[in-house]
């Protein structure tokens, strides 16, 4: 679970990492990498910490509306398998390519 985890990640927390280290190495001052690499380290934890804060809310809500959820998870998974049929089909490209929703012509 913690490599699909990290490969999910990696891409989105590569380059932020990156950047920062070459901040701190072009500053020349270790205290800079510090507090940068504190900065990052306390944003990433905490949304952690508060989602562990929260998990026996969401353990009730879930046993509370027990149908509501296992309904909502059928309707989900039907959506993300036509999704993973349409970029399979290359329909998502069609779309794109016949579908400019967002040129409003401003």
């Amino acid at each position: 679970m913690g490599i699909f985890f990290s490969a999910g990640w990696s891409p989105c927390l590569g380059p932020v990492l990156a950047s920062i280290l070459t901040i701190a190495m072009n500053s020349g001052d270790a205290s800079v990498g510090v507090r940068l690499l504190s900065a990052y380290s306390l944003g990433m934890g905490i949304p952690f910490f508060l989602a562990a804060l929260g998990v026996s809310w969401v353990s009730r809500f879930i046993l509370r509306y027990r149908k509501v959820v296992r309904i909502t998870e059928i309707i989900m998974g039907i959506i993300l398998i036509v999704v993973g049929v349409m970029l399979f089909f290359g329909t998502f490209a069609l779309i794109a390519r016949y579908g400019n929703f967002f040129n409003l012509g401003l």
